[in-house]
């Protein structure tokens, strides 16, 4: 047996000029709009709030592709970074990230040795964002560049020339 359930129809204008009260859970659906409301058996259709209303931001997110996309819509930075710690430096390249999931611009860089020094040159697939010279008194570095990162980009960091460095920490900041 099949069973088919209609809800209540009309267009806006229809709905605004009978100004009906709907019944509790009744819903009311406008036609042109697409909007709807829900009765609660005592307002108006004129004074009840419509229960979804998608504005053209909201269309817009909905239609978003990815993450990142609806981030641009809703105008929100993602703030993220990549920290880790060497104990023993080897001259080698270190992973820092094997494919970044979005796109992102790098916008910092800290490092610094615990002892000893290392040239450290953090990068962006072959391309060098910066290359600084790593001793206990290092900290931010200025001046980067290549800092857009693209989605499944390789970020690195290549260790040479190490004298003696132990204990190197780093911080790669990033918005999304």
């Amino acid at each position: 047996m099949s069973v088919q359930i209609q809800i209540r129809r009309a267009t806006a204008s229809a709905w605004t000029s009978a100004n009906p009260t709907l019944a509790s859970g009744e819903i009311g659906y406008e036609t042109d709009t697409t909007y709807f409301k829900v009765g609660d058996g005592s307002t108006a259709w004129a004074s009840l709030a419509y229960a979804v209303k998608q504005t053209a931001a909201g269309k817009a997110l909905v239609d978003d592709a990815d993450a990142a996309a609806q981030r641009t819509t809703l105008g929100i930075t993602n703030i993220g970074s990549y920290t880790g710690h060497i104990e023993t430096i080897a001259d080698k390249t270190y992973t820092i990230d094997p494919g970044a999931a979005t796109a992102r611009t790098v916008t910092g860089f800290y490092i610094k040795s615990g002892s000893g020094t290392v040239t450290a040159t953090l990068k962006n697939g072959s391309d060098t964002i910066k290359a600084a010279s790593v001793s206990t008194s290092s900290g931010d570095q200025s001046s980067l560049g290549n800092t857009s990162v693209s989605a499944n980009g390789v970020i690195t960091i290549v260790m040479s020339s190490n004298s003696s460095a132990t204990d190197v920490i780093f911080a790669v900041e990033y918005t999304e």
